[in-house]
């Protein structure tokens, strides 16, 4: 517990331009447990899907193993296209600390996204709130990748913005990808 603590503080002060080093000194095996935040937020996602899709009442077109793959593929997105955007840089040193700092700070802002989908799952808030939350707070996942990549990566702002963009985008292909399967095209 005190370690996850330690890298959402660490997250945290990335976010906030400050010096993260102080919360933690990333290294290969935060680098590897930054993955287990990473597969933990893979049901956080389908419980925020299937409490929204109306899953609870039986009346969702979506199974399971469905949400679970694209949901998967949705969190490997990112380590790919950080891992992409590096090469392209030649700036390896970076990826480690990037990507265990975003992996962490995601995982934050899905719990705030679970715990607002699990009021709308019990019947505490509409579900429209609940999802024009959920959406905000998925959209904000763009404010983190340009901010990590400024202040983890050491990007200029409008290399950090052109980053953040490619990965929201990637990100929103493998879900369009998946709803156009779904629908038969």
């Amino acid at each position: 517990m005190t370690y996850s603590l330690s890298m959402f503080r660490a997250a945290l002060a990335a976010l906030k331009s400050q010096d993260w080093r102080e919360h933690s000194q990333v290294n290969r095996q935060d680098y590897a447990r930054s993955y287990f935040a990473l597969a933990a937020s893979v049901p956080l996602y389908v419980f925020c899907f299937f409490s929204l899709t109306g899953a609870q009442s039986g009346a969702s077109a979506f199974s399971l193993p469905l949400c679970v793959i694209v949901a998967t593929l949705m969190a490997l997105t990112f380590p790919l296209v950080a891992y992409l955007i590096v090469q392209l840089m030649s700036r390896m040193d970076v990826f480690k600390p990037w990507v265990t700092l975003r992996n962490w700070a995601v995982l934050a802002l899905l719990i705030f996204m679970t715990c607002v989908c699990g009021l709308a799952y019990i019947g505490m808030l509409s579900t429209h709130i609940a999802g024009f939350m959920t959406l905000l707070a998925y959209l904000s996942t763009l404010l983190i990748d340009i901010r990590l990549a400024q202040t983890t990566a050491d990007m200029d702002w409008t290399v950090s913005i052109f980053t953040g963009c490619t990965i929201a985008v990637a990100s929103l292909l493998v879900l369009y990808a998946s709803l156009l399967s779904i629908s038969g095209y």
